[in-house]
């Protein structure tokens, strides 16, 4: 009895709120945009050829220089915060 009162509290749940999967960064200056380009590099990664190699490294390095911007960028703003509290 629990589990169909249990699933149909989900489904009821699910048709009224919705359902989004999303994932959740452990780095507080990871973006959705990041995420995107994460899950987009991770597709042309398992492909081996010469154009899956070349969107793979370019991916990368857009993806790490976008990153390393957003860190600092949040570093600075924690540490203006720190200074002002």
């Amino acid at each position: 009895m629990w589990q169909a009162l249990s699933g149909n509290v989900k489904e009821a749940a699910r048709k009224t709120v919705g359902y989004k999967k999303k994932r959740i960064s452990k780095k507080p200056w990871v973006n959705e945009e990041m995420v995107a380009k994460m899950e987009e590099r991770r597709k042309w990664k398992n492909i081996n050829t010469e154009e899956g190699k070349r969107n793979y490294r370019k991916l990368n390095n857009e993806l790490r220089r976008e990153t390393e911007k957003a860190r600092e960028t949040w570093m600075r703003e924690e540490c203006e915060e720190i200074e002002r509290l």
